[in-house]
């Protein structure tokens, strides 16, 4: 022991240096670990809102896709309440996914409105507009209008200008126009000839707008990122100079 304090006290200088360093080492590694397990409560406290919405918004859309396969003639009034109580649910979605997925550049765009309405809308919750208006369109008197798919290009192709052109006449044309209207509200375009040009209907345009929200919220809260972002802090390790070539990793 004596010893021991000898060789501390004839290398007092040497051994400060050491401590130091061992002291800067041990205080850097602790921040990095700090700074992964923050980055990790930050992910989740991202992350589950947004699953949680997005379960509920799916839920609703859902709702509406089994809605199609229902019969307004058999249901009646059962059936007009439900199509009624999706269409409320839609309306309140789209207003909560502005509280967990807020509206992109606000100072650019919209000074005039209220807050949560400044920006631009996440193109998430542009699949839930289409949705709604695909709600809208469902016709609470006949199934068959339901199912019944358009070619979308002939109905944007319409002179609404023509006298001929009327409800009477064309009983399902409103509920074409409206399709037409939900489907170009989504982020991504679609051929409005519709999957081998076999045309858009109600039950076809939720499924679509299903199918680009699902794959959107996937990308927002994919895992593979958040690993991505935390392996910045791991430790890069030390390759000996042999290993390496003009001063870089191999």
């Amino acid at each position: 022991m004596d010893a021991f304090l000898c060789f501390l006290e004839k290398y007092k200088e040497l051994t400060s240096i050491v401590l130091t360093i061992g002291v800067f080492i041990l205080g850097y590694v602790l921040q990095r670990k700090a700074r992964r397990i923050q980055s990790t409560m930050t992910w989740k406290e991202y992350r589950t809102p947004i699953l949680e919405f997005a379960n509920e918004t799916i839920d609703v859309m859902s709702e509406l896709e089994g809605l199609c396969e229902m019969n307004p003639e058999i249901l009646g009034q059962v059936f007009y309440d439900k199509r009624n109580e999706v269409i409320n649910k839609l309306s309140s979605l789209r207003d909560k996914g502005k509280l967990i997925i807020p509206n992109q550049t606000p100072n650019l765009y919209g000074n005039w409105k209220r807050e949560a309405y400044k920006g631009i809308r996440h193109v998430s919750l542009d699949c839930l507009i289409s949705t709604y208006y695909l709600a809208v369109a469902l016709d609470f008197n006949r199934q068959r209008y339901n199912k019944q798919s358009f070619n979308l290009n002939r109905v944007s192709e319409l002179d609404f200008t023509n006298k001929s052109i009327t409800g009477k006449r064309h009983p399902n044309l409103i509920q074409g126009i409206k399709i037409l209207k939900a489907l170009n509200s989504l982020p991504e375009q679609i051929s409005y000839d519709g999957f081998k040009n076999r045309g858009w209907s109600v039950k076809k345009g939720v499924v679509e707008s299903k199918r680009q929200f699902t794959s959107i919220i996937q990308q927002m809260v994919n895992t593979r990122a958040w690993i991505d972002e935390t392996k910045k802090y791991e430790p890069k390790s030390i390759m000996p100079e042999h290993n390496r070539v003009d001063g870089c990793e191999p």
